[in-house]
């Protein structure tokens, strides 16, 4: 039987290894796993190693170490062949080959949708090692313009920092900027902090729909204490180099050299299930996650729904049970009904 998961992130990596622990006995299982990087990234550390808290190399965690049995390949995912059961990757010299399968996992995460606001390209992403340095050394930069200029206008813009996105990211990064700004503004004696502006956009009702309201309400608290500027229902309809458009709020003035900042919005769906194999859709003035991924009973083989993944092209919905892929390694239930391992329908933590 082969096993091929594709995604070397917490999901992927966590699947492979928990397969290799309940079928260790079994030999005639070969496990595959996919991933275009040879390692993954610590995502609960990229916001200490964007404030230099951490070094980036704390966020890395090689994946041929934390695996046993398990056959890594490094390459990219180009497509899968639902009825051949076969995956298409492309290697980094550019040679592409083919994978069967009989179970395939997709934990290929998700990616930021800049379709969802106009103008996205204007402002920064934050998901990868990359995007942490990128955003560190650029708020340094702005800082050093605001400390040489003398105008009011280029100071304010260079001292402005926006957050779309009250989700833990958005949240949890804005805490960390502030401290950061806190902690670096000491070497900028002709910069005073009332010159700084943060402000934090989120179209729902409060901050972090994920967690308690009373937990939601003391992070809010933190951050207005801290001199964060919050507004909640405003959702924002375009970014450009020098203003946000707000919905019914109109404009919002931010100056040219603005770091601005662009997260993608995962929320519930609609029985207030945790997303987590993720598409991204906009309605209305909100931010909608959907998740539409089927696996045909017992064959093991992915039927894609509205919810799609780059590799796995939009299409009509086979008969299946619905699946989620969590980030923190689920494997959805019937991966195991040809294998004896579990029972259809059951999943394995």
């Amino acid at each position: 039987m082969r096993i091929v998961v594709l995604g070397g992130g917490f999901g992927g990596v966590t699947t492979a290894r928990h397969l290799e622990r309940r079928l260790r006995r079994q030999r005639d299982v070969e496990i595959t796993l996919v991933s275009r990087e040879n390692f993954f990234v610590l995502t609960p550390l990229l916001f200490e190693a964007c404030s230099g808290r951490l070094e980036l190399r704390h966020c890395a965690q090689p994946i041929r170490t934390t695996l046993r049995r398990t056959r890594f390949i490094e390459a990219t995912v180009d497509r899968v062949d639902v009825e051949r059961q076969v995956v298409r990757v492309v290697s980094p010299a550019g040679a592409g080959y083919d994978l069967p399968y009989d179970h395939l996992v997709v934990a290929l995460g998700a990616s930021t949708n800049e379709r969802l606001i106009a103008g996205s390209s204007n402002a920064f992403t934050f998901k990868t090692m990359a995007d942490a340095l990128v955003l560190r050394n650029h708020i340094i930069e702005q800082f050093e313009r605001a400390d040489a200029a003398s105008e009011t206008t280029t100071r304010r813009g260079c001292l402005t920092i926006v957050v779309i996105g009250g989700g833990l990211v958005g949240v949890e990064l804005l805490g960390e900027l502030t401290a950061f700004v806190e902690d670096v503004l000491r070497f900028y004696p002709r910069i005073r902090r009332d010159e700084i502006r943060f402000l934090l956009f989120e179209a729902g009702a409060r901050l972090l729909p994920e967690l308690d309201e009373t937990l939601a309400a003391i992070a809010a608290d933190v951050l207005r204490r801290r001199g964060a500027e919050i507004h909640v229902s405003t959702a924002v309809q375009s970014i450009e180099p020098t203003v946000l458009t707000r919905d019914e709020a109109g404009l919002l003035d931010v100056p040219e050299l603005s770091p601005a900042l662009l997260f993608e919005r995962l929320t519930s769906d609609a029985s207030g299930r945790p997303v987590e194999y993720v598409h991204s859709i906009y309605r209305g003035d909100r931010y909608r996650i959907v998740s539409r991924l089927a696996l045909g009973p017992r064959s093991g083989r992915p039927s894609p729904g509205d919810g799609h993944h780059p590799g796995i092209p939009p299409g009509d919905s086979l008969p299946g049970e619905p699946v989620t892929f969590s980030t923190r390694g689920v494997v959805a239930g019937g991966l195991f009904g040809q294998s004896g391992g579990h029972g259809e329908g059951d999943p394995v933590t």
